[in-house]
């Protein structure tokens, strides 16, 4: 765990000696954890489309006719669009009003702004480090590798953090 302080050492001391709470940055691991929940909660939203895609056709058996199979298979592909719709709208959700996705709810973690300390705007924190740090940038190839390399900086911010320019910390410190 890095003991990287973020207080502003410019900012005027408050009133009646209270003291601002300092920031601890989110582990390595803790944020590792937290994106393996996002990408499952992803995953999982497909499962019962899958299902219904594949198991459709395979209980009505191999002598069903393809007028038969067509229903499952547009069934199964609406409703693995809508479980996908469903996760992506509770991402932005979260996102917009607090700053976190699922996995950061979970474990308690919070992306906000590099230089103000405060909670993200939704421009920067959904637009900026997600849709553009993270999905439009990830058709490039090799680019997932080099933005996880960059939780290595001292600062523990990936790739998508600096587009964003953003931290992820720790809320339970």
């Amino acid at each position: 765990m890095s003991n990287y302080n973020y207080a502003n050492p410019y900012q005027a001391p408050s009133q009646f000696g209270y003291q601002q709470r300092q920031l601890r940055l989110a582990s390595r691991p803790k944020r590792f954890a937290g994106a393996l929940i996002d990408n499952f909660a992803l995953l999982f939203s497909f499962l019962p489309g899958v299902a219904l895609f594949i198991g459709g056709p395979l209980a009505a058996g191999p002598q069903s006719s393809p007028e038969a199979v067509i229903p499952f298979l547009i069934s199964g592909f609406a409703l693995m669009f809508i479980g996908v719709l469903v996760v992506l709208a509770i991402q932005t959700y979260l996102l917009a009003t607090s700053s976190q996705s699922i996995g950061k709810y979970l474990l308690k973690m919070q992306v906000i702004d590099f230089n103000t300390h405060q909670r993200s705007p939704f421009v920067q924190c959904c637009l900026l480090r997600s849709i553009v740090g993270v999905f439009l940038l990830s058709q490039v190839p090799f680019y997932g590798i080099v933005d996880a390399c960059f939780i290595f900086r001292e600062d523990y911010r990936c790739l998508h953090d600096l587009i964003g320019n953003s931290i992820v910390v720790d809320l339970d410190a």
